[in-house]
């Protein structure tokens, strides 16, 4: 932008700035230096999305993943476990077909102690392998876990994780 001289009036100035305004809602900040008007872009900072970094994103799916393993054996053995108890029932206590809605209640029974099962070595699991180094990482990239959570919260397909985070202390 070319010197202004003291002659023009700062209207003048102002009229020539207004045709380099950029478009499309971006901002400038004018000021003078050395008597020169100078157009500079204004910066704002916008919120970073912690999940934007590829090595965390990266961290939190294998988490996740690791997360949602620890429910195989429980689903397995609780199956195998009610499958046995029906029998047992029906064949050695001669229960017939009329105690149907016992093997019902066990199985209800037996999905509670199981899900309860999956919890804990979830919770288990994250808190002796993953939270202090998930804690180091987060600090180095100073991302508060709170805001770990409020990014998560819109992920569904990092819902496991999720549960963890939420009961993070």
């Amino acid at each position: 932008m070319p010197e202004s001289s003291y002659s023009e009036s700062p209207y003048e100035e102002l009229e020539y700035l207004a045709d380099y305004l950029p478009s499309n809602g971006e901002s400038i900040v004018v000021s003078r230096r050395d008597g020169e008007l100078v157009c500079e872009p204004v910066k704002k900072p916008r919120p970073l999305d912690p999940l934007e970094d590829p090595a965390l994103y990266g961290r939190l799916v294998q988490i996740n993943e690791r997360l949602q393993q620890l429910w195989t054996m429980p689903i397995v053995l609780g199956l195998v476990g009610w499958f046995w108890l029906c029998v047992g029932l029906h064949v050695w206590q001669d229960a017939g077909l009329s105690g149907w809605f016992l093997d019902v209640g066990f199985g209800l029974m037996i999905a509670v102690g199981v899900s309860s099962w999956i919890q804990q070595r979830q919770r288990l699991y994250f808190r002796q392998a993953q939270q202090e180094s998930l804690s180091r990482q987060l600090r180095q990239a100073r991302i508060d876990h709170h805001t770990l959570i409020g990014a998560l919260r819109h992920h569904p397909e990092l819902r496991t994780l999720f549960s963890q985070l939420v009961r993070w202390n």
